[in-house]
């Protein structure tokens, strides 16, 4: 298995829990979790239920995911190499030239996860690429976790 196609077999696992069966149809769904369903559909190349995923839900391209609240557009420039996953997204109104909490366009992320098809893709619709972000110290990922969190303990040290 490549490289490549074993971390987007993590990333969909990852993705994918608490997203799936009784859960997903015993309620409403939050944002999140569609947000995290497009991306495990992408993960596994079903571009039909994506797209459905987003006709039913346009309002997931501008939910911000993550600890850097990056868009989607964000997610599929670091994860995906195929076009399918930004096309649609586009198509449904997602910012080409959105910043997350860094700072960074998605363009910036494609180029630095070396996602060239992808980076070649935003280029050709006009993005941007934006500052490089300065990457936070270890204090400041921890403040960002504590605000995301705040029902978790986030501690430097062994747990007690």
């Amino acid at each position: 298995m490549s490289r490549r196609r074993w971390q987007l077999s993590v990333l969909a696992g990852l993705l994918a829990v608490g997203v799936g069966g009784a859960v997903w149809w015993s309620q409403r769904p939050s944002d999140e979790e569609i947000a995290l369903h497009f991306l495990n559909r992408c993960g596994e190349e079903d571009y039909a239920k994506a797209r459905s995923l987003l006709k039913s839900n346009p309002r997931i391209v501008r939910h911000r995911i993550g600890l850097y609240d990056g868009t989607l557009l964000h997610a599929v420039a670091l994860f995906f190499s195929s076009t399918k996953p930004p096309e649609m997204l586009l198509a449904f109104g997602a910012d080409l030239n959105a910043r997350d909490a860094l700072g960074q366009t998605p363009l910036r992320c494609a180029l630095e996860a070396g996602n060239e098809p992808v980076a070649r893709f935003l280029l050709a619709r006009g993005a941007i690429l934006g500052p490089a972000a300065t990457r936070p110290t270890t204090q400041q990922v921890l403040d960002q976790l504590r605000r995301k969190h705040p029902d978790v303990k986030v501690t430097t040290g062994p747990a007690q």
